[in-house]
């Protein structure tokens, strides 16, 4: 049986063979490019759909508008995560507010920090207020499931559904629920931290008088807050026993608290006069004698 001979090519064949190639090579660059082009025809308008439903306090039409131009500018990229991320924390959408306050963070220049900071611990403020009551509300719970086993092991009315709120069977546990209550505590006293931390930060050296104002009376909530959080995330059993009361007869209570006051005086004088001790050292140590410091 003879082969079949393929007819010779032709120059114009063989330049459509050339096109077609070079069409499949190049796809995805057309593909990309074309992607591209779509967003950057429609980012205008996104931004003004984005700014007038921030304008009019609709916050969470806004944040998912703002996410859209994630990249957009590629020169300030930093903006629209900063814009979604403000949105998101405005509309109370608190943990999507983090996550692009934080990379506007990483992204934004330096005189941009300053704001990005101040919203970022401002995400993570309220961040840390939900997770408070979260837990504010499993401390809850667990007393009303306490309450509903005592009634009912003393053969009184309880309500069940306090008990066993999805009706399989299974019962809750209160002390599972303060352990979960106490994790949330802890968590949220890492979140106001974090907050403090960010205020804390160069960058808004230059800020105005009432925003330093503003700023300092955050700082002092933060840590009224960061305080409460983490005394509540302690667990009572971990907690030291308090020192028996001091027993005797006033005039021995007087005389052992006087005994135990001049202990305490004596030690911190001892204390000072070491520190005085050590920096004359210190002083002495250079080219030219003795230090400036007096020993007492």
């Amino acid at each position: 049986m003879s082969r079949r001979t393929k007819p010779p090519r032709t120059p114009d064949a063989l330049r459509r063979r050339r096109r077609r190639r070079l069409l499949l090579a190049t796809a995805p660059l057309w593909g990309t490019a074309l992607v591209f082009g779509l967003r950057l025809i429609t980012a205008p308008a996104t931004v003004s759909a984005a700014g007038a439903e921030y304008d009019a306090g609709e916050y969470r039409l806004a944040a998912p508008h703002y996410a859209r131009l994630h990249g957009f500018p590629p020169v300030e990229r930093w903006k629209a995560y900063f814009d979604s991320g403000t949105a998101y924390y405005l509309s109370e959408q608190n943990w999507s507010a983090l996550d692009d306050l934080e990379r506007a963070l990483e992204l934004a220049p330096d005189d941009a920090l300053c704001m990005v900071q101040t919203n970022l611990a401002l995400a993570n403020e309220a961040a840390g207020d939900d997770v408070v009551a979260s837990a504010d509300r499993r401390v809850l719970e667990a007393a009303e499931v306490r309450v509903a086993l005592a009634a009912r092991d003393a053969g009184e009315p309880y309500d069940d559904e306090v008990l066993d709120p999805y009706g399989d069977g299974t019962e809750r546990d209160p002390d599972e629920l303060e352990d979960w209550a106490r994790s949330d505590f802890d968590f949220a006293a890492d979140l106001y931290s974090d907050a403090t931390d960010l205020r804390a930060l160069p960058g808004c050296e230059s800020q105005s008088s009432a925003a330093s104002s503003a700023s300092d009376a955050a700082q002092g909530r933060l840590d009224e807050k960061e305080q409460e959080a983490a005394a509540a995330a302690v667990d009572p059993d971990d907690q030291p026993e308090p020192e028996p009361a001091p027993t005797g007869t006033p005039e021995e209570l007087e005389a052992a608290r006087q005994a135990d006051l001049a202990e305490r005086n004596a030690e911190a004088a001892n204390g000072r006069e070491q520190e005085l001790q050590e920096e004359a050292d210190e002083d002495g140590d250079g080219e030219g004698g003795g230090g400036s410091s007096q020993n007492w």
